[in-house]
C-alpha cells in the first residue's frame, strides 16, 4: 500500500501536543505517518528566540530542516527527523524501530502561520519529485503591507509557487475578517494566497469569519473533507455546521487581503452546500448549476415578510441576467451582510428591521438603475438613509452611528447608483466545485506601476481600500499620460481618488485636455462618488467652457445634464462665467426641458442671475405654446416672493404689473378729490334750486 506523509504545523503559540490531539481523532489509514509540529515561537521551527518567533519567524528554517530529512531517492529518515526537531515534533503512525520510508505521496496542513508553513516547506520539498497536495487555513505572515513587499518577508518568500512543478493539489482557506477588531489584527493578521501552477489544481476559498481566532466549523470540515478525499482517512468526521454563519462581513468593513488574492476566491463548498438547502426550501427547482450569487441574495431577501412586489423581486434577481439583475444581486446580498454585522443577535429589533428591510426592498424594486438620472439616485439615496431613522431610540446612539455610517459609506460606492460596477462582479461561479483560474497575467500581484491598460489600472483601484488608493497616487501619477487615452478612461481612475488627487491629476495640462467638451464632463461627473470629487472636477474645467464657447458652444441639454451634478451654489457659478445667452437650442422645448432638470433650490439660486437674458430669449425665440408652458412650469417650481416677482416680469403678458404702493396712494387720493368735487357740485346744485 502506497505511503504517505501527513505534515501538520502549528500557528504561532500553539503547540504540536495541543494539535495532535485535534487531529487524531480523525480515522487516519494505516498507511499514513502523521508529523506534528510546534508553532514556530519554537526555535527549532522559527529559527530566533522565543520572542522572536512570535513576531518575525523565519519559516524557511523548519522547511530546510525537513528537506534534510528526505534521501535523494525522496524516503522520509524519521531517525533524522526526530534528531533535527527533538520534542518540537510529536510522530504517529509509525512503527517505533522504524528509520526510513519511502513515501508516495506529500500532504501539508497548517493554521496561521503553520499555514504559510506548508507553502515554503512545498517550496523546498518540491525537488523530491514526490506529488505534493496542501490544505491552509487563515494564512497569515504576520507582515504589514509595508515589509510585505521586502524579498525577506514571509509573504514575499511563499507568494509565487508557480514553480513547484510537484505540488499538485492545493486549497487554501480564508476568512473575511472584520478590519475593525482591533489595529493590531488589521496591521498583522492580513491573509495570503500564493499563486499557483497550471499543474496544481487549487482552491481559494472564502468562509463567513470576523476574526483571526473565531472557530468556523465549515472551514474545519473542510479539514475533514481533505482528509477524507486524498485517502488520508477511512472515513468523514464532521462538526454540526448549524450555528455557523451563513453571512459574510460586508466589503465595505472586510480586512483586506494581501495582493494577488482578488478575484481569486470563490465561496466554500461547504457554504455553497448549506446555502443549496436553504434556498432549496423555497425554490424547489434549484440545481447545482444555477448562480451562486442569486442564490445568496435570494436567502437574504427571504429574511424579509412579504410586502407589495416581492415575488417580482425575487424573479428579477433568480432571473434577470441584465446589468439591473447584477446591482439587485449584489445590493441584497451586500445590504443583508450589513444587518446581520450589526443586528444577528438582537432580537428585540426584528420587527423594525423587517420594516427597514421591507422599505428599502420597495425602493430598489421601483427603482431603474440603467436609466436613473442623477436627481432620481441621490433620491434613492436619500429615501435608503431616511428609513434607517425608525431605528432611532431602539438601539444605543454609537451603534446607530456606526450603522448609519456603514451604510452611508455602501450607499457611496454603490452598483444602483453606479450600474457600471458590476463590470467589476464576477457572477460566474455556480454550486458545483470547480478549481480556480490560474494567474497568467504579466503583473500577477497587481501592483499599479506595473498596470499597462486605463482598466487594468481601474482594476486593480476598484479592490484597494480608500487609504491604499489615496496612498498610491504618487505612483499612479506616471502612469496617467500614457494609459488614459479618453474621457471615459479618464472617469473610471478619478472616480477611485480623493478630491485633493482629482485636483493634482487634473492640474496636469495632458489630463485636463482629455476633457474636450461638455459631454466628457457629464460623462466624468456620472462616474464619481461624491459632492465633493465633483465640485473639484467642476472648478478644473470651468474656465475651459468659458474660453471654449465660440468653438464648442453648449447645448441647453448638455447644460442641463451638468447641473444636475451640481449644487445651486455651484449652478450660480456656472451662469456667472457662462452666459445664459450663449447657450444653444435647436427647438422650442430645448429650455423647458433645460429647466425641468433642475431642483427647485437650484432654481431659485439662478433666475436672478439669468432674468434678464432669459425674458430677451423668452421674447426674441419662443413661440406662445412654449412660452405659457415654460411659464407654468416655473411657476409651479419657484418659490419665494422675489423669484415670483421676477417671474412677473419674464412673462408679463402672463402676469400684469401689480400697482406699487405709492401708484395705489396716488390713485386712492385723486379718486377721494373726485369724490369731494362730485360732492360740492352736489351741495351747489341744491342751494341753487332752493
Amino acid at each position: 500500500m502506497p505511503r504517505k506523509v501527513f505534515f501538520s504545523f502549528a500557528g504561532t503559540g500553539d503547540t504540536a501536543d495541543n494539535i495532535s490531539n485535534f487531529h487524531e481523532r480523525k480515522p487516519f489509514g494505516e498507511n499514513v505517518i502523521r508529523i506534528y509540529f510546534n508553532g514556530c515561537q519554537d526555535s527549532k521551527i522559527g529559527g530566533g528566540s522565543p520572542g522572536i518567533g512570535y513576531i518575525a519567524p523565519d519559516l524557511d528554517v523548519v522547511a530546510s530542516k525537513l528537506r534534510t530529512c528526505f534521501t535523494e531517492s525522496g524516503e522520509l529518515s524519521l531517525e533524522t527527523l526526530k534528531r533535527q526537531f527533538g520534542s518540537s515534533i510529536i510522530i504517529k503512525g509509525a512503527e517505533a524501530d522504524l528509520d526510513r520510508v519511502a513515501i508516495d505521496d506529500i500532504h501539508l496542513q497548517g493554521f496561521s502561520r503553520g499555514a504559510v508553513t506548508t507553502f515554503a516547506t512545498a517550496r523546498h520539498l518540491d525537488d523530491l519529485n514526490i506529488p505534493i497536495s496542501l490544505i491552509a487555513a487563515d494564512p497569515v505572515p504576520g507582515n504589514t503591507k509595508a515589509y510585505a513587499l521586502k524579498p525577506s518577508s514571509e509573504f514575499y518568500k511563499n507568494r509565487d509557487l508557480r514553480g513547484c512543478k510537484n505540488l499538485r493539489h492545493a486549497e487554501v482557506i480564508l476568512g473575511t475578517y472584520d478590519k475593525e477588531v482591533n489595529p493590531l489584527h488589521n496591521t498583522y493578521f492580513r491573509q495570503m494566497a500564493p499563486l499557483f501552477s497550471t499543474d496544481c489544481q487549487h482552491f481559494i476559498y472564502t468562509v463567513p469569519k470576523t476574526h483571526h481566532l473565531e472557530f468556523s466549523r465549515k472551514a474545519e470540515n473542510h479539514v475533514f473533507d481533505y482528509c477524507t478525499k486524498m485517502g488520508l482517512t477511512t472515513h468523514a468526521l464532521e462538526y454540526d455546521e448549524t450555528l455557523d454563519r451563513m453571512f459574510y462581513t460586508p466589503k465595505i468593513l472586510q480586512q483586506k487581503f494581501h495582493v494577488s488574492v482578488a478575484g481569486r476566491t470563490q465561496l466554500s463548498l461547504r457554504y455553497k452546500q448549506a446555502l443549496f438547502r436553504e434556498v432549496s426550501k423555497s425554490r424547489a427547482t434549484l440545481t447545482m448549476d444555477e448562480m451562486v450569487k442569486a442564490g445568496q441574495a435570494l436567502y437574504a431577501l427571504n429574511r424579509s415578510s412579504d410586502f407589495p412586489g416581492k415575488d417580482t423581486l425575487c424573479g428579477k434577481i433568480t432571473e434577470n441576467r441584465s446589468t439591473e439583475g447584477k446591482a439587485l444581486r449584489e445590493f441584497i446580498v451586500e445590504f443583508e451582510n450589513i444587518l446581520q454585522y450589526f443586528f444577528h443577535d438582537n432580537e428585540k429589533i426584528a420587527p423594525v428591521l423587517d420594516n427597514i428591510r421591507q422599505d428599502i426592498y420597495q425602493l430598489i424594486n421601483q427603482y431603474s438603475c440603467e436609466t436613473a438620472n442623477h436627481h432620481q439616485k441621490q433620491a434613492l439615496i436619500d429615501n435608503i438613509l431616511k428609513s434607517l431613522e425608525s431605528l432611532k431610540g431602539n438601539i444605543p446612539a454609537r451603534q446607530y452611528t456606526a450603522f448609519y455610517v456603514s451604510m452611508a459609506h455602501f450607499m457611496k460606492e454603490n452598483v444602483m447608483t453606479h450600474p457600471e460596477l458590476v463590470h467589476y462582479l464576477d457572477e460566474t461561479e455556480t454550486y458545483h466545485e470547480t478549481p480556480c483560474r490560474t494567474i497568467t497575467s504579466a503583473n500577477p500581484f497587481a501592483d499599479i506601476k506595473y498596470a499597462t491598460s486605463a482598466e487594468e489600472l481601474a482594476t486593480i483601484l476598484y479592490h484597494m481600500s480608500e487609504r491604499s488608493r489615496a496612498a498610491a497616487y504618487d505612483d499612479l501619477t506616471p502612469l496617467l499620460p500614457r494609459l488614459v487615452t479618453n474621457a471615459n478612461q479618464l472617469g473610471d481612475i478619478l472616480r477611485f481618488l480623493p478630491s485633493d488627487k482629482i485636483k493634482d491629476a487634473l492640474n496636469m495640462p495632458h489630463i485636463t485636455a482629455l476633457i474636450n467638451n461638455i459631454e466628457d464632463a457629464n460623462l466624468i461627473m456620472g462616474k464619481l462618488f461624491t459632492n465633493g470629487q465633483r465640485n473639484q472636477v467642476f472648478q478644473s474645467i470651468l474656465a475651459t467652457f468659458r474660453d471654449r464657447l465660440k468653438d464648442s458652444p453648449l447645448s441647453f441639454e448638455a447644460v442641463g445634464n451638468l447641473m444636475q451634478f451640481l449644487s445651486a451654489d455651484k449652478c450660480r457659478v456656472f451662469f456667472t462665467t457662462v452666459p445664459f445667452a450663449s447657450i444653444h437650442a435647436t427647438s422650442n422645448s430645448d429650455v423647458l426641458k433645460f429647466f425641468e432638470k433642475l431642483t427647485t433650490k437650484q432654481l431659485n439660486a439662478i433666475l436672478p442671475l439669468i432674468a434678464k437674458q432669459l425674458t430677451d430669449y423668452i421674447k426674441d425665440k419662443m413661440e406662445p405654446t412654449a412660452r405659457t408652458a415654460l411659464e407654468e412650469h416655473l411657476t409651479g417650481k419657484m418659490t419665494g416672493e422675489s423669484n415670483l416677482r421676477l417671474l412677473s416680469k419674464i412673462f408679463p403678458e402672463r402676469h400684469p404689473p401689480t400697482p406699487s404702493q405709492h401708484e395705489l396712494k396716488a390713485k386712492i387720493t385723486i379718486a377721494r378729490s373726485e369724490m369731494l368735487d362730485c360732492t360740492l357740485e352736489s351741495s351747489s346744485i341744491a342751494s341753487h334750486g332752493a
